[in-house]
């Protein structure tokens, strides 16, 4: 049987979780979806970061699409 699907949308890559918002965010939506398939959708300000994105991918679909900050918000 498939796995249902999660769709979640950030606007911060939430890997590696070095502050308390990517900590909270891949703790509390990204590991506890575990029985999900989770599609991770990013728009952020932030360079892509090619280490957070690897491990974003183990977890499910994932696409990052970095912007202008004066575009994003």
């Amino acid at each position: 049987m498939a796995k249902p699907r999660a769709l979640v949308f950030l606007h911060k890559q939430p890997y590696p979780p070095s502050d308390s918002t990517k900590f909270r965010v891949y703790h509390s939506v990204i590991e506890q979806l575990a029985e999900y398939q989770r599609d991770v959708f990013i728009v952020t300000w932030e360079k892509a970061n090619p280490a957070a994105s690897a491990q974003l991918r183990s977890n499910g679909q994932f696409e990052c699409y970095s912007l202008p900050l004066w575009q994003v918000c």
